[in-house]
């Protein structure tokens, strides 16, 4: 049975002014490192490599790793608020971890990242699952191989505290600087989010639409200390919204095989 935190009505915590949240930095040298990594964000058209902690700052005492599929970890180095990837030579998800504390307050900005390279024939759930800081957003799951977060789908994650589920908190959702509550954590620490349909000026060439990103954003305080999380993730147009259409791509399917059933049965008549 999972255990659960039960949170009290006197130990909620309202959303302070607190948000720590991974971007990435559109750069040149970030962008030439990936090259030499083969590494790129899940679905991402703009590969970098190198990526900032928003709402970071100097009095913040932070550490950064990179979690590899196999759970091997390896130490980043910061520089001001920018976080560089190391190389790996496993392909599938990796996770970009940056703890901060600063007296009471503790925070913690997760991304996963999607990397070309040796198939590690490990599932992301080893991954996603694994214990990565104090407060933190679990993707339940993460998007397949192929697939990424995409706009009016529905996406479920969990909320968990000293690798603990976390219920009745609040999560908000912040998408082009406009953040709103959007979610609360149920008995079991989840909640489900479903992304907006809110891209303006969509290409019919797939590749020419730029992903968006959207963070979530969640915080917590037990004995007089404070937790904050973020995750971070892209996602891109709903081609069923443009110009795809699954009915009309079902009729035409549909016309497909009975023409194939006609021109089957014609055939036989005449053998």
């Amino acid at each position: 049975m999972k255990k659960i935190i039960l949170i009290s009505l006197l130990s909620l915590f309202t959303f302070g002014n607190e948000h720590f949240y991974l971007l990435p930095h559109d750069c040149e040298v970030g962008k030439k490192v990936a090259q030499n990594n083969n590494t790129h964000s899940h679905g991402s058209s703009e590969e970098t490599a190198m990526y900032q902690v928003v709402g970071l700052d100097g009095s913040w005492k932070t550490t950064s790793f990179y979690l590899l599929p196999t759970l091997e970890r390896q130490e980043l180095k910061m520089s001001a608020n920018l976080v560089t990837l190391s190389k790996s030579t496993y392909g599938n998800y990796h996770a970009l971890v940056v703890n901060g504390q600063k007296e009471n307050q503790f925070f913690t900005a997760i991304t996963y990242i999607d990397n070309h390279g040796k198939p590690s024939k490990i599932s992301p759930i080893k991954l996603t699952s694994f214990k990565k800081g104090l407060l933190e957003i679990e993707p339940n799951p993460l998007p397949r191989e192929h697939d990424r977060y995409t706009a009016l789908k529905t996406y479920d994650f969990i909320l968990k505290f000293q690798g603990l589920v976390l219920a009745n908190q609040e999560i908000k959702l912040l998408i082009d600087e406009v953040e709103e509550v959007i979610a609360r954590s149920d008995e079991n620490g989840q909640f489900s989010i479903t992304l907006p349909n809110n891209f303006q000026n969509v290409s019919d060439k797939r590749r020419e639409n730029r992903a968006k990103n959207f963070i979530l954003l969640s915080s917590f305080s037990k004995d007089n200390k404070e937790y904050f999380t973020s995750f971070y993730g892209e996602y891109h147009v709903n081609p069923t919204s443009y110009w795809q259409s699954i009915p009309l791509g079902f009729i035409i399917a549909l016309l497909g095989f009975l023409v194939g059933v006609f021109i089957y049965f014609k055939m036989v008549r005449h053998v």
